[in-house]
């Protein structure tokens, strides 16, 4: 497996949600271990289906501090071999999600301004970027 290029997009299909996360590893909730049906982009234009997380390690205490819950690091188990993905499809599900889920982002900016930023975009890092809060 290639390894993951941070900072990345996560699309829960269970939860269907959409989160970034800009870690070295990918990190979580112990209680989320076991099988996690979602897809990957890093900021390398990879894309990674997931079928379950195993539990690889602890991390920092500062992490559950701050992030709220019993945080370890992951080991993806991945359904196939990542593959790039096309600059335009990440585009594509990132806007067909602020679409659909309105209000998951509305703390940032309304969603329409936050579709107009990604369609501005041309790297996949500069569009996660667009999601972190400083």
């Amino acid at each position: 497996m290639k390894q993951i290029k941070f900072p990345v997009t996560q699309f829960h299909h269970k939860y269907d949600k959409m989160d970034f996360m800009n870690y070295k590893v990918l990190i979580g909730d112990k209680r989320y271990a076991g099988k996690h049906h979602a897809d990957i982009v890093d900021s390398d234009g990879y894309l990674y289906k997931l079928t379950e997380v195993k539990v690889k390690g602890r991390t920092r205490i500062i992490d559950s501090i701050r992030l709220g819950g019993n945080i370890v690091e992951f080991e993806p188990v991945l359904s196939e071999t990542e593959k790039p993905i096309e600059l335009s499809i990440f585009k594509n599900m990132v806007i067909e999600y602020l679409k659909r889920k309105k209000n998951d982002y509305s703390a940032l900016d309304h969603y329409k301004n936050l579709i107009n930023e990604v369609n501005s975009k041309d790297d996949f890092e500069s569009i996660m970027k667009i999601f972190f809060v400083s």
